[in-house]
């Protein structure tokens, strides 16, 4: 069986390497992205991997306190920031 931090950390590598080859094509058809947006869809991963793979993702199962700061890591500052980071 494979662990559920395999399964969360082979989804956040998907989405990043599907965001960088459509920066890459889109640099390719002359529309560069702005430095920001890559930086803001980058900071949102790592975000989410500090938040669901790091040492919160840990204390979380063991205090209601480490669930809640993960919660506010995900929907608050992670999803802003992939938010920020994607284009039309």
């Amino acid at each position: 069986m494979i662990p559920l931090e395999a399964l969360g950390a082979a989804g956040l590598c998907a989405g990043g390497i599907a965001y960088a080859v459509r920066a890459v094509r889109l640099a390719e058809a002359g529309r560069p992205l702005p430095t920001w947006r890559l930086l803001c869809f980058a900071a949102g991963i790592a975000v989410l991997a500090g938040a669901l793979l790091g040492p919160v993702g840990e204390l979380s199962e063991e205090l209601v306190v480490g669930h809640m700061l993960q919660h506010l890591m995900i929907l608050d500052i992670a999803a802003l920031l992939i938010v920020l980071g994607l284009t039309g």
